[in-house]
């Protein structure tokens, strides 16, 4: 029989998908993306009892233990068993970790294991000696104006802001390679940036920004606040410094001068005559 493709050559295949008989493998590609054919038996094809066969028998028996392996792997697999963590349950190495952090006045945040995001952060501590250890977070660093973002791994909580920026927006430190990234930045200064954190614990619907101090340690910027798996830092430069600063609210303001006026107006009309 000749091959259902190019009808030139004798057929030596056929589709395990859809039967087609085929004479190589560029009529086998041919015959895929014109008729949309995955090329891969349908296991679970119904087989009429009059047709079924020893091969049909042995395919349905190895269908059978590939579902097997796969449900009992799916029961080994940490990521699709995590313990619930609202209930306040947590493994015993996140929970040493977010109790360390909460010693230091920081509410650590973390996601389900599945969240990117938790599976990037490296953060950790460290012992030192006996009842004394030093944390170190995963940084990431958004530089706005560049739109370019970098990840610094293992910044120790007694660094300051200064120093760890240094390698990326110092004029004379900085790697050349981020410098050439940055170059706006190191062309005006370390002392001409401004940093921020965004607040994860406050209303969505308004998003709001905590101001760093350079000059401070990271465990000094971050204590007191909540930190969603690991600082994002926002080094932005002055010219951009008040899309992250909290704007007045001018209509709660003119709403109370409108209230007070119609105040007075109530107590005027309100005098005896």
């Amino acid at each position: 029989m000749s091959c259902e493709v190019c009808q030139e050559v004798q057929s030596k295949y056929k589709c395990p998908r859809c039967g087609l008989k085929s004479c190589s493998l560029h009529c086998v590609k041919r015959h895929k993306v014109s008729k949309k054919c995955s090329g891969i038996r349908d296991k679970t094809a119904y087989v009429p009892i009059k047709q079924f066969k020893e091969s049909h028998l042995l395919s349905d028996y190895r269908f059978l233990e590939d579902v097997d392996r796969k449900a009992y792997g799916a029961k080994r697999d940490p990521n699709l068993h995590v313990p619930a963590r609202t209930n306040g349950w947590l493994p015993k190495q996140l929970h040493q970790l977010r109790k360390t952090a909460r010693q230091r006045g920081v509410n650590l945040m973390l996601l389900p294991a599945t969240f990117s995001r938790h599976k990037a952060n490296t953060s950790g501590f460290k012992q030192i000696s006996k009842g004394r250890s030093v944390f170190h977070w995963r940084v990431e660093w958004q530089f706005p104006q560049c739109d370019v973002t970098y990840v610094n791994d293992g910044v120790p909580e007694t660094s300051t802001l200064r120093i760890a920026l240094e390698e990326y927006i110092d004029p004379t430190k900085a790697n050349p390679v981020y410098k050439q990234r940055l170059k706006h930045y190191c062309a005006e200064g370390m002392d001409a940036v401004r940093l921020f954190m965004k607040i994860e614990d406050c209303d969505r619907e308004k998003i709001r920004y905590n101001e760093l101090k350079l000059d401070q340690t990271l465990a000094g910027n971050l204590a007191r606040k909540c930190v969603l798996e690991f600082p994002t830092v926002i080094v932005a430069l002055k010219d951009s410094v008040e899309d992250y600063l909290d704007k007045p609210e001018q209509t709660s303001t003119k709403k109370t001068k409108t209230d007070a006026s119609d105040n007075s107006s109530t107590l005027e009309g309100s005098k005896p005559q």
